[in-house]
């Protein structure tokens, strides 16, 4: 192999110099393949009549690096691979994986279904953070912070018996965040598969989703205007898909589109839930006997949603076609989540209610009315303000009418309600005249008022069957 791979600093530079240096050693080595070798600098020596030269070694050089590139992969997987052949061993069999490490890998699937798709840098090796609450406002103020609410939140999900293998053991903080890698690419991948299906009831172009890259995602405007408010400009996380009505995004319907539904109904039950089917092989939340939603799962959908339409190849942290930063997504909505407000209550009763079946009681709502102030603001803005409002949001929610251009304005209380501005073909925003109210510590923690006992899951992935009750200010365990 060229020993000019492996020099990352020059790639590139001499290209020329690096041919005639594959070809000296090939030749010197008397290589089967130096025939092949000077017919390609014999292609790249004599111009073609319709490609200038220039043009011709540039496109070979894409190709090369492109080459390099893969050959680099390959090389880090066959380093992997080798360590974990034994020094002595006569039949290069893999090492046997210890029970521990088995039971990691497990437990970060689960991280990855139900708690984030991401692990941040630098949570391992773990340290108790007994005076942090991972619900807390004050675990998005900073990375610090950031960091030590996920902390939290890992010595929640994980069983007690692999604590202290998160502080000692050298090797978790690999193992982990391979098997989130692993389980998220799994998980995304059973989405793409049955796209078409989760989104047939928006009336768009099956073939759009036979290919990750289909060029025609680009400029499909009936799919840009999922992505896009009225199709046109930079995408935006308040994406039009993530609403109940797209083309009417109202506050209380954020994250209630039903294709959200059906993303995590495929997650829980397989594929086979899309065609009414119930038996079969169990999928990965049934394994888990998952019965019950969590933040997670809602904010895995909505990236999912969003990277499904769009044109870029992988799911990265940051796509490499559109930009899009749906690792900052993801932790966006799931700060919005985690914020229990009435907003946030009726998103975690509406996936109960859609996708276990799980009912409860409306929370009470306050009927204080104060006029609002009327300032300039983006209608970005004014629904954030909406979500995060701590008193319950009215039925004439933050409304934007992504149809026509025409200017969003705030009014009072005494304006008319959104419904009659947008049947008036007037595009505005109309926030609640309520005043901000702290709900009472009961109204914050309950879901509802009387005792209920409901499914959850367990630490170890089982279920049991817990009583809600009102509780202070204080956040439990999920």
């Amino acid at each position: 192999m060229p020993q000019t791979l492996d020099d990352d600093s020059d790639a590139g530079e001499n290209f020329e110099a690096e041919i005639d240096a594959v070809s000296t050693e090939a030749s010197d080595g008397e290589d089967s393949s130096g025939n092949e070798l000077e017919t390609f600098r014999t292609i790249l020596s004599v111009p073609q009549p319709e490609a200038p030269m220039h043009e011709a070694l540039e496109t070979v050089q894409q190709a090369y690096n492109s080459l390099r590139v893969e050959f680099k992969a390959l090389k880090k997987d066959y380093l992997v691979l080798s360590a974990s052949v034994p020094a002595h061993s006569r039949n290069c069999a893999l090492k046997k994986t210890s029970a521990l490490d088995t039971k990691i890998t497990a437990e970060g699937k689960k991280y990855t279904l139900f708690y984030h798709f991401w692990v941040i840098p630098g949570v391992f090796p773990t340290t108790p953070q007994p005076d942090n609450d991972p619900r807390s406002p004050t675990c998005w103020a900073s990375p610090e912070a950031k960091l030590n609410g996920t902390m939290v939140e890992l010595y929640q999900c994980v069983p007690k018996d692999l604590h202290k293998s998160m502080e000692k053991y050298s090797l978790f903080n690999s193992l982990f965040r391979a098997a989130v890698s692993a389980e998220r690419s799994n998980i995304v991948h059973t989405i793409k598969s049955c796209a078409s299906l989760i989104f047939s009831t928006l009336k768009l172009d099956p073939t759009l989703f036979s290919s990750q890259t289909d060029a025609r995602k680009q400029d499909n405007h009936d799919l840009l205007c999922l992505l896009k408010k009225n199709g046109e400009g930079e995408y935006i996380r308040l994406a039009p898909i993530l609403f109940a009505r797209p083309d009417a995004m109202v506050a209380d319907e954020f994250l209630k589109n039903p294709v959200l539904v059906k993303i995590i109904r495929v997650e829980i039950y397989g594929k086979k839930i899309l065609s009414g089917k119930t038996k079969g092989q169990k999928a990965r939340g049934q394994r888990c006997n998952t019965q019950c939603v969590t933040e997670g799962l809602i904010a895995g959908a909505a990236v999912m949603a969003c990277f499904v339409l769009s044109h870029d190849p992988e799911f990265t942290a940051t796509g490499a076609e559109m930009k899009i930063n749906y690792q900052a997504d993801y932790d966006f909505y799931l700060e919005r989540l985690f914020k229990h407000t009435p907003w946030a209550r009726s998103i975690m009763d509406y996936f109960s209610k859609e996708v276990f079946d799980i009912t409860s009681k409306n929370l009470p709502t306050t009927s204080n009315d104060v006029p609002s102030i009327i300032q300039a603001r983006t209608w970005e803005d004014d629904l954030l303000d909406a979500l995060d409002s701590p008193a319950s949001i009215p039925a004439s929610s933050a409304v934007v009418d992504v149809i026509s251009h025409a200017s969003i304005s705030v009014n009072n209380a005494q304006s008319a309600s959104a419904t009659a501005q947008v049947q008036m073909g007037i595009s505005q925003l109309t926030l609640g005249s309520g005043p901000v109210v702290e709900p009472s510590a009961s109204a914050t923690r309950s879901v509802a008022p009387e005792p209920e006992a409901v499914g959850r899951v367990t630490r170890h992935g089982g279920s049991k069957a817990v009583v809600s009750k009102p509780r202070g200010r204080g956040r439990g365990k999920r």
